[in-house]
């Protein structure tokens, strides 16, 4: 709950004593895992990448240890998702692609199966973020807009406002202004005044695409 808060400084000493707790235990790799994972994801809001980085590798291991591929396919997406934040496209891309790998090795009636058709929806998502920062913009656009499909089809509104959004900005990449301001009126539609650092960044993309479109 604080993590989704945004109390990072405040989280982050409680999630230290967590792993290292976790680790004298070694009862549960699997939540040692988890533990590891979250403290990433803490360390990454900081912009503390290296660290980060480290969780997120030592998540992966005790997640494969723990033969839980789900986790460990997150981990391994955490892993390309902080690469991207640091402007890493090409290392990033290859953590999206080892992570969709991971997660295709789930197999039909086998825990977590549930969960696969979102999950590669979302890797399918990053995977286009990094291509597009990596100027392959075909590519990019079948992959956001596979993602954007998906999520049309769930009722996960933000997620499909972040496709959206970043679909509208590989089609501003390509040239195609008029469909991107489409996508951004869409994405806007569906966030509440509560996402309201998404609808800046979308306000500033739609300026961008106008400015262009011209």
């Amino acid at each position: 709950m604080q993590l989704k808060a945004g109390h990072w400084d405040e989280v982050l000493p409680a999630l230290r004593v967590a792993v290292r707790c976790g680790e004298q235990n070694r009862t549960d790799e699997r939540m040692t895992g988890a533990l590891h994972f979250q403290l990433a994801h803490c360390l990454g809001e900081l912009h503390r990448w290296e660290q980060a980085n480290r969780a997120a590798r030592t998540a992966a291991a005790y997640e494969r240890a723990a033969g839980h591929l789900l986790g460990e396919a997150s981990a391994v997406e955490w892993q390309g998702l902080l690469r991207l934040n640091r402007w890493q496209a090409e290392e990033a891309y290859g953590r999206f692609v080892e992570a969709e790998s991971v997660y295709r090795r789930i197999a039909p009636g086998q825990e977590d199966a549930e969960d696969l058709p979102r999950a590669l929806a979302l890797a399918g998502r990053h995977q286009g973020r990094a291509l597009r920062v990596l100027g392959r913009l075909d590519e990019s656009r079948r992959l956001l807009e596979g993602a954007v499909a998906f999520f049309e089809g769930s009722e996960e509104a933000y997620n499909r406002a972040r496709a959206l959004t970043d679909l509208a900005e590989t089609l501003h990449d390509i040239g195609d202004d008029a469909t991107a301001l489409a996508k951004i009126t869409d994405a806007e539609l569906l966030l509440t005044p509560a996402a309201a650092p998404h609808l800046r960044y979308l306000a500033n993309l739609r300026r961008r695409c106008e400015a262009t479109a011209r």
